[in-house]
């Protein structure tokens, strides 16, 4: 009787100590689980974590300010390959249905890496940009265009400076957002942004 009592005892400390410590387990590894994953705050961390569908530009300045920190970042270097393509897709949310049916997304890449690898050989990038505040605005045949001129500034190693002047053309789509049709580069204007 004394044996197994004494066995009885035992199972039960053993079977209560095995309780606790699956417990203690699951309460250490779920609290490791729950908290949560601290925020990317790069400016690629930035753009990645903007919800394109909720917080689109609401105007031709802040669309194409938009897609100016979307390429000054490409030309950065700073993120990996599923980061690039992240920000590829945050670029062709900016442009228009017709835009995006000369880019096929696999070409868009293929170019956009070859062009990136450019830069990298020539140690070059965009150190800053100005977009103008205010926008041209034409109606053509009730369609709602805009006109919004840039100035990018660009580095290379060595110290050369640069500036190259584009002009965005955009048109309103049925969802009242402002798309890029195309862009154009053109000579020395002035910029006058914020």
């Amino acid at each position: 009787k004394d044996k197994w009592r004494i066995l009885k005892s035992v199972l039960v400390i053993t079977l209560m100590a095995s309780v606790i410590l699956a417990c203690y387990i699951k309460l250490t590894a779920g609290s490791s689980n729950t908290e949560e994953p601290e925020a990317d705050t790069s400016e690629v961390g930035k753009i990645l974590s903007k919800d394109m569908q909720l917080n689109y530009p609401s105007n031709p300045h802040d669309v194409v300010l938009y897609y100016s920190r979307v390429i000054k970042a490409y030309y950065d270097g700073e993120y990996n390959d599923d980061q690039l393509n992240g920000l590829a897709q945050h670029a062709r949310a900016t442009f228009d249905d017709e835009l995006l049916s000369y880019n096929d997304y696999d070409e868009y890449m293929e170019r956009l890496r070859a062009e990136i690898e450019s830069y990298k050989l020539n140690k070059k990038k965009i150190v800053e940009y100005t977009i103008q505040r205010a926008s041209e605005y034409i109606i053509d045949n009730g369609i709602q265009y805009a006109k919004v001129k840039a100035v990018y500034y660009t580095a290379e190693d060595g110290g050369s400076r640069s500036k190259v002047y584009e002009e965005y053309t955009l048109r309103q789509d049925k969802n009242s957002q402002w798309k890029i049709v195309f862009w154009d580069v053109i000579p020395e204007t002035s910029v006058e942004g914020d």
